[in-house]
């Protein structure tokens, strides 16, 4: 957010200063809570990181910058669109160990961990897509493999059909900006 303040003296730019850095703190605690209310939570890291950078004088110009580091904080704004590439697997298998989907691998897990498992169930994934496989009595899946497996079906179904952006930021960037310069005038009086 940018404001002309040239023709303001040194008491009103300090009140300004101090009302936009209160309106940027204001606006990052507004999209946490938008992020939380579209259910866009797992364990917070996103919702916490949220920020404002401190407010700098650029020439003329005042500036603030609202915003979110983390990477997928535009997958979670804007979706994905189905018949792309599939999502990394490993964070999807921390998802699904904190979700219960998969049980036999730690939430920090690496491909390194279990090569034999990693590439057994890419193996597997690529005899499904090709509708090959072994006919007659089959013994059991190893539990890694099966883990392994699911966390890969679950990016497949994410690439297929893709995901609906829920827009958090944008909602809550809207309510924030239709109500700023009465905001940053009652401040700065």
């Amino acid at each position: 957010m940018k404001a002309k303040i040239a023709a303001y003296d040194e008491k009103q730019k300090k009140r300004l200063r101090f009302a936009l850095q209160n309106w940027g703190i204001d606006t990052a605690g507004e999209m946490k809570r938008e992020v939380a209310a579209v259910k866009a939570v797992d364990q917070g890291v996103m919702e916490a990181s949220i920020t404002c950078t401190m407010v700098e004088q650029i020439g003329t110009i005042l500036r603030i910058i609202v915003f979110c580091p983390m990477e997928y904080a535009v997958i979670v704004e804007f979706g994905r669109q189905p018949g792309g590439k599939p999502p990394p697997i490993i964070p999807i298998i921390a998802w699904a160990v904190r979700h219960g989907i998969i049980n036999h691998l730690p939430v920090n897990v690496s491909q390194d961990m279990f090569p034999k498992e990693w590439a057994a169930s890419a193996a597997i994934l690529r005899h499904m897509n090709h509708g090959t496989g072994s006919s007659g009595k089959q013994k059991p899946m190893d539990p890694i493999i099966l883990d392994f497996l699911k966390a890969r079906l679950i990016a497949r179904k994410i690439a297929e059909q893709g995901i609906a952006g829920r827009h958090p930021f944008t909602i809550a960037w809207e309510r924030k900006a239709a109500t700023f310069k009465r905001d940053i005038s009652a401040m700065v009086q």
